[in-house]
């Protein structure tokens, strides 16, 4: 609920919207909330390989958003 209240608060649409995270829980909050998803390799990912989740991308460094 939060990432809904995000974007209609900037009223745009979830699919327009892009969830930065560095953790499964990162990630299913994305995605039920229809948000698009980037993990960062970095963080808190509890040993989960972040690539087996299926997120539009998987980055080393934020500055990899910008390309």
């Amino acid at each position: 609920m939060p990432l809904l209240y995000c974007s209609e608060s900037i009223e745009a649409l979830p699919e327009n919207c892009l969830m930065i995270g560095d953790s499964i829980t990162d990630f299913n909050a994305a995605k039920n909330a229809g948000f698009k998803c980037a993990l960062v390799t970095y963080g808190y990912h509890q040993g989960v390989d972040l690539k087996s989740l299926g997120a539009d991308a998987v980055i080393d460094d934020l500055a990899e958003l910008l390309v």
